[in-house]
């Protein structure tokens, strides 16, 4: 049989160029990056047990077991209520009882679609997902199919869904059943999302909706008791409290924790209330100061509490909270966000005098030992210190704040002081360094939230403005490398109003902005329309900052990368041409930017087929990288893959054969036997034997390529459909038949 050749093409590169923007060869393949989907079971606090809700909770536990359960009842329950009746704390109680049972739990935050979509590609993940999956497909679609192969049982949480919609994920509405959450017959498997929203039009009919209501009596006085055991007084007169307080759990446990602590104290101070009746008296004779908020009169207990801190030597409590309530509902990785010397040297900055580390520390252990926020401690390395505010101590922060005249301003810049401050940290990192990705998840919803507190506010400075859309710009970034390209355009686009209203047009600021849109559209694939804004980006960059600055250097090779990717290879070679000229003289031979644009002239140089231009190109680019970054920085590994696959292509199968399989040796050892690019170097390891005439050698390396890559990336891919029809390109030289029906032709083998 006459011999049959096998050709390779390259892989994604990725060239780190600062903070500034991610430049790419053509769309990288993501990592994967450990997302905590965790249930907080440290919320819990078996010293003041779930009351009121067994009959529920037996309902939900019966579920889990499928020995138990009926076979026809609807495996997505929905638990709806007022805010701070006790949901989250029923779906606690039912992690745990799953979690000590053995089953699988996840808890994913619907706060927003942002958090929401990250905890669910992590529970895709869980499931065995490939994050290339979830990039290239439909992700609910690839969750769902997972979930319907898994054979262990499992419990999925989606926590605080009060806008139900964004878990329909763009795909009509919610009731369809198309989205992040569907119907499904699974016996080994249960969905429970907590909500406000409890109208069946919304859920449709394959959810059950459950309604979680206020405490009878007996169980909210109780609730009383387990707080303060017999120290404020008798049942009776805690069932009197009870009452008057309308069984609500959050307000419950916010007074039980204040009489906890006054009747533990020896000096509670001498406006502190020390008993149940001393209580009731209080909330009728009006001291408490009714706060009417979620449809019900709640009394005012937070507020008692942080008048007994501040009694206690503690007056940064209030504004603390307040300050708090300014960023989003969704838990605040407090370690990076509360940054003391941030505080002090803020518009807040006589609240917060001769506040340090150790001195925020103790604050917020006393809000929490008060109920007004939890503290959760990380459950695994790798996990975040997080800080919860519940919704409704947030909404009352934000009611009292919003009465303190000429304050509401000076929170929110302060608030945005911080989270600028936690994005430009050094330990946060860029926002396409994997490894810091689950911090830039934690840090994401309240830049943005602030972002757009800041747009809806009259009259601040333009120092303020460009404060927060630099560190939402950022944020888009971190959700732009993650692949979430449409939540990316949309912050970008929603910046861009605000920096061209406020900052103008031509501002710094606001170019990278438009330019980031570019390099989004680049990413979704649309060419003709990233290569327009970039085209009116160029021309204000020239303008406004000249031929030869860094920014407007980044525009036109984006600009070239787009013309490569529509086959205009003359037209991209000419522009990188260019951009390599000035960067040389601006930034030297060395500088990351000057080296990306090298090692995309080589492979344009190397599509067009000029393969000795390219490999001398490749092979200058990576002694500078071998003694800047280090001989196995994915960087240097990514070129002298494309050194491997140009040997190749000019029929070097030998010196191919060794150089892949020493790319291959370092990349299994830097990133791992599945990496989408580890994988890409097997492939070409695979073609240079096979084209040596090693078809043995070939057919078992690959074998292992197509199983690994079906696994990663799914059986449709464009680079496992490669690698199938390279394995049937070796079976065919090896003489062996190849079943209808089971790949390509046995054409070209690209990685």
């Amino acid at each position: 049989m006459p011999e049959q050749k096998a050709s390779g093409n390259t892989d994604s590169t990725i060239l780190q160029a600062g903070r500034n923007i991610l430049i790419t060869t053509h769309r990288p393949a993501e990592r994967a990056v450990a997302v905590s989907v965790a249930p907080p079971l440290g919320r819990r606090d078996p010293a003041t047990p779930l009351r009121g809700r067994t009959a529920l909770l037996d309902e939900l536990t019966a579920l889990l077991d499928p020995e138990r359960c009926d076979p026809a009842a609807s495996r997505v329950r929905i638990l709806h209520g007022l805010g701070g009746c006790g949901k989250t704390s029923i779906a606690l109680d039912l992690s745990h009882h799953a979690a000590e049972s053995g089953i699988d739990v996840w808890w994913v935050s619907a706060v927003d679609a942002i958090t929401l979509t990250a905890g669910m590609h992590a529970v895709a993940r869980r499931v065995g997902a490939s994050e290339d999956e979830l990039l290239h497909g439909d992700a609910p679609d690839v969750l769902w199919r997972r979930l319907d192969a898994y054979t262990r049982n499992w419990l999925l949480v989606v926590d605080n869904a009060d806008d139900p919609e964004i878990l329909a994920s763009g795909a009509g509405p919610l009731h369809n059943g198309q989205g992040w959450v569907r119907p499904h017959g699974h016996r080994t498997g249960l969905v429970v999302v907590t909500s406000r929203d409890g109208n069946p039009d919304t859920w449709g009919t394959w959810c059950a909706l459950r309604s979680v209501g206020m405490l009878e009596n007996a169980d909210a006085t109780r609730v009383l008791l387990d707080h303060t055991a017999d120290r404020a007084g008798s049942p009776a007169e805690a069932a009197a409290l009870a009452h008057r307080l309308n069984g609500l759990p959050i307000v419950l446990r916010l007074a039980g924790a204040y009489l906890a602590e006054t009747t533990l104290s020896p000096w509670p101070g001498e406006d502190a209330i020390t008993s149940f009746a001393g209580y009731l008296a209080a909330l009728d004779d009006g001291r408490l100061d009714i706060y009417d908020g979620d449809g019900s009169a709640i009394g005012r207990s937070w507020e008692l509490s942080l008048d007994l801190l501040a009694q206690q030597g503690i007056p940064q409590a209030r504004p603390l909270l307040r300050l708090l309530s300014c960023l989003a509902d969704a838990p605040i990785a407090y370690a990076s966000v509360l940054h003391p010397r941030t505080l002090t040297g803020s518009p807040l900055a006589a609240l917060f005098e001769g506040l340090d580390g150790s001195a925020l520390w103790r604050l917020l252990k006393s809000l929490a030992n008060l109920r007004l926020i939890d503290l959760t401690e990380p459950v695994r390395a790798g996990d975040q210190r997080l800080l919860r505010v519940h919704p409704l101590v947030r909404e009352a922060s934000r009611h009292h704040l919003r009465k303190e005249a000429g304050r509401n301003a000076d929170h929110v810049r302060t608030a945005v002081a911080l989270v600028h401050r936690a994005v430009a940290a050094d330990m946060t990192g860029t926002p396409e360094w994997p490894p810091a990705w689950p911090l830039w998840q934690a840090i994401a919803p309240h830049t943005l939230h602030v972002a757009r507190t800041v747009a809806a506010m009259p009259a601040l400075p333009a120092d303020t403005i460009g404060l927060i859309t630099d560190a939402a710009h950022l944020v888009a970034r971190n959700l732009r490398s993650r692949g979430q390209f449409v939540t990316a355009e949309a912050e970008y686009r929603f910046l861009l109003e605000v920096q061209g209203r406020v900052l103008g047009d031509d501002h710094p600021l606001t170019l990278a902005t438009h330019h980031s849109i570019g390099g989004v559209l680049h990413d979704r694939g649309l060419l003709a329309e990233s290569e327009a804004v970039w085209r009116a980006v160029l021309e204000s960059r020239q303008r406004v900052l000249g031929e030869s600055h860094a920014d407007t250097l980044f525009t036109r090779h984006g600009l070239a990368l787009v013309l490569h990717d529509q086959g205009l290879l003359p037209e991209a070679e000419a522009e990188w041409r260019a951009v390599l000229h000035f960067r040389g003289d601006v930034l030297g031979e060395r500088h990351p930017h000057t080296l990306a644009t090298r090692h995309s002239l080589a492979v344009v140089l190397h599509r067009r087929g000029q393969h000795e231009e390219a490999e001398a190109e490749y092979r200058q680019v990576l002694k500078i990288q071998q003694e800047v970054v280090g001989g196995s920085h994915p960087d240097t590994l990514a070129t002298r893959h494309h050194i491997a696959v140009v040997l190749h292509d000019r029929g070097e199968f030998q010196q191919a054969e060794t150089e892949f399989r020493a790319v291959l040796e370092l990349r299994r050892e830097v990133l791992g036997e599945d990496h989408p690019h580890t994988l890409a170097t097997s492939h070409g390891f695979a073609v240079a034997l096979h084209d040596r005439g090693e078809f043995g050698q070939a057919e078992t390396e690959f074998r292992a390529v197509l199983e690994l890559r079906r696994r990663v990336l799914g059986e449709d891919h464009p680079h496992t459909l490669e690698t199938r029809a390279g394995f049937e390109v070796t079976l065919r030289s090896l003489g062996r038949s190849v079943a209808p029906g089971n790949g390509g032709d046995g054409g070209s083998v690209g990685s």
